[in-house]
């Protein structure tokens, strides 16, 4: 019996990419709900193509959702290929690694150039995302290294 989508890298490192991005999006709900955090992904996600008063409407939380969703799928899979330089070896941390690269990455410098409209500036929003996007990266690359069909030890 074959593994079918399993045995292909990229759909592997999105599915996982896209779980991870809901586990992210979970936290990072409860940090909102216990006043942590100021900011919802997808509110952030959405001012990329909506103004700032947009986002919360129906439309801008869909964009957001997308974009945070297809986004997540997209690093899943960037991660499971990097697999094939940096090996398989530790994955968890390096998904922790990878995770933060993509939070200082987005929230540092892609947020200082002005692309996203909605730029958290406050600590408890800060510190929020960095926790949440360590959630990401930790899922996303456990699912990964339980759903391959190659051995780990690579």
């Amino acid at each position: 019996m074959t593994r079918g989508w399993k045995r292909d890298e990229v759909l592997v490192g999105a599915a996982a990419g896209l779980l991870g991005t809901i586990a992210k999006e979970l936290l990072q709900l409860a940090f909102g709900a216990l006043g942590w955090s100021k900011h919802q992904y997808w509110h952030i996600a959405a001012s990329v193509f909506v103004l700032p008063g947009e986002v919360a409407k129906p439309g801008g939380l869909i964009l957001g959702a997308l974009g945070d969703m297809i986004t997540g799928a997209l690093l899943g899979a960037v991660l499971v290929l990097a697999t094939r330089v940096i090996g398989r070896r530790y994955l968890l941390l390096k998904g922790l690694g990878f995770s933060w690269l993509v939070w200082i990455g987005l929230f540092g410098l892609i947020g200082n150039l002005h692309v996203i409209r909605i730029t958290p500036v406050d600590i408890g929003t800060g510190l929020s995302t960095f926790l949440s996007h360590s959630l990401f990266g930790l899922v996303t690359a456990w699912l990964a290294r339980t759903w391959l069909a190659e051995p780990l030890n690579s």
